[in-house]
């Protein structure tokens, strides 16, 4: 992985670089939000572990700026503390990984193998042209580097898209939720009927318990979801 460590704390910035180099990353150092948010490669890097509490600018305002430079790399938090503000603010920005200092390095290496893993499933349903399942779920929402590639469609015009589009072609739906989810997927059975609709690909930001509630609240949907879907969620990669 290319990772990028943004902690004005030296020495234990130093040290994690020296544990990450050694086990195969390429990284680099930032002390500074500023330095990082400038860096010609910052949309390169895999993973950014941002300390939250930074002495020339907040974590989260870096996190923020990144996320409007439209750099969607795996962002991890790193903190001493962490105020609930503070955790709702990153869970209104999609952040799913915070780690509070000090840490194990175990801990950070099950956050990269949970994004490998998922890596590896969302490269397989891409590139796995025999399965009748055409339609992955992802329900941490999290815009993996596999995905870079793909178009992305807005819910609104995505059905008469996909009625033009070839049956190969892949694309990411924005614009969905849980509650729409079922409506979705009838229009894709309307266009099932004709022929054989494109892959898609669905980026959530709600947890599975919200989807089980769904669907127990929409039960005609269940089995049109379940059989004509996967989903990953990340609980699941991290277990």
């Amino acid at each position: 992985m290319k990772i990028a460590i943004l902690d004005d704390n030296r020495s234990f910035a130093s040290v994690l670089k020296e544990i990450l180099v050694f086990k195969g990353h390429l990284v680099k150092v930032f002390y500074n939000g500023l330095d990082l948010s400038t860096d010609k490669y910052v949309k390169q890097y895999d993973m950014i572990i941002v300390d939250l509490y930074l002495p020339d600018q907040y974590g989260l305002s870096v996190i923020k700026e990144l996320r409007e430079k439209s750099v969607d790399s795996t962002i991890v938090v790193a903190s001493v503390d962490f105020s609930d503000t503070a955790i709702s603010i990153l869970k209104e920005l999609g952040i799913k990984h915070i780690l509070k200092k000090p840490f194990n390095y175990e801990d950070l290496d099950k956050i990269m193998m949970s994004i490998e893993k998922i890596e590896n499933l969302i490269d397989e349903f891409i590139n796995n042209s025999k399965d009748e399942k055409r339609i992955l779920i992802l329900t941490d929402g999290g815009n993996y580097r596999v995905l870079h590639k793909l178009t992305h469609l807005n819910y609104g015009v995505c059905e008469k898209e996909m009625e033009e589009s070839d049956e190969n072609e892949i694309f990411i739906i924005d614009g969905l939720n849980f509650k729409i989810l079922p409506d979705f997927f009838n229009k894709i059975r309307k266009i099932q009927r004709d022929r054989p609709f494109p892959k898609v690909v669905i980026l959530l930001k709600e947890d599975l318990t919200k989807f089980r509630e769904m669907l127990s609240e929409r039960p005609e949907s269940k089995d049109l979801i379940i059989k004509s879907s996967f989903i990953i969620d990340l609980m699941y990669a991290m277990s």
